[in-house]
């Protein structure tokens, strides 16, 4: 967006009398559509390091659930900043690259957005109304009894 602001302005600051008349403005139009074009450039290069801490973050999860180890709480909200950004960078750049396929990606993730708010909202509402959000049990207390069945399962195994 930068990028395009920048290519936008180029040309806009007419030079006054006692200059030049090879003087363009403030910047060339050259200048402003390199500047797009290394904007574009960084937000892909951004996009990607973003992309792969978000597939890292689906294999966690995911590593989690086959475990059998994952229960809700409130941190689970935190899924939803992180891909509203990501999403938010692919609609963006969809417009700028004017993309058919950060169209379809952009559309693909605002319905993963959507299923993973509404899939919050669910257990947020459930555990307040049922005490369970209220009055659960702390990160720690939760890592005691996992390290405690450990133990308990090694002893057996011995």
């Amino acid at each position: 967006m930068l990028g395009q602001t920048a290519a936008s302005f180029t040309g806009q600051y007419l030079p006054s009398a006692h200059h030049s008349p090879s003087y363009d403005g403030f910047w060339s139009n050259e200048t402003g559509h390199g500047l797009q074009t290394a904007g574009t450039l960084l937000a892909l290069l951004w996009l990607g390091f973003g992309y792969i801490w978000f597939v890292f973050v689906i294999i966690g999860i995911l590593d989690i659930f086959v475990k059998k180890q994952a229960k809700y709480s409130l941190s689970w909200w935190a899924l939803v900043f992180p891909t509203v950004t990501i999403d938010t960078a692919f609609i963006e750049l969809s417009r700028s690259m004017d993309s058919p396929a950060f169209r379809v990606l952009a559309a693909m993730l605002t319905t993963a957005i959507a299923i993973v708010y509404l899939i919050n909202l669910y257990f947020t509402v459930k555990g307040t109304l049922d005490g369970s959000q209220v009055f659960a049990e702390t990160e720690l207390e939760i890592e005691d009894k996992m390290m405690q069945e450990a133990q308990g399962q090694r002893k057996q195994s011995a």
